[in-house]
């Protein structure tokens, strides 16, 4: 899962957004098949990333949502803050600075 999550973060240098999701997808699985929380995040996050770099922050909003539900449960503080801060620049990308300035948001980085 790990090996794969690698070989797809080195596809959005190569112009290859689709390869890197398919690469997610695949290490996604792995990581739920043998149960690595923490893991399982991780690949959440980034392939959101994927889909908000492809300009499709709709789709990848609930995978952020997923992300951030599992580093709570799991009291990963740091990658909880990083999925905040992914959220929040999909809002102002969208042009929802104000909510991307939201209270909630900072107090969710902060509880992160």
């Amino acid at each position: 899962a790990r090996a794969l999550n690698r070989l797809a973060t080195v596809r959005p240098n190569q112009d290859d957004l689709a390869g890197a999701r398919a690469l997610f997808e695949q290490s996604l699985a792995i990581s739920r098949e043998i149960g690595d929380q923490r893991w399982t995040g991780q690949v959440l996050n980034n392939l959101a990333l994927t889909y908000s770099d492809s300009g499709d922050p709709v789709r990848a909003r609930p995978l952020y949502d997923e992300a951030l539900y599992i580093f709570r449960e799991i009291g990963a503080r740091r990658s909880g803050a990083h999925v905040i801060l992914n959220i929040g620049r999909d809002l102002n990308t969208q042009g929802h600075c104000v909510d991307a300035r939201k209270p909630s948001v900072i107090r969710g980085v902060e509880r992160c």
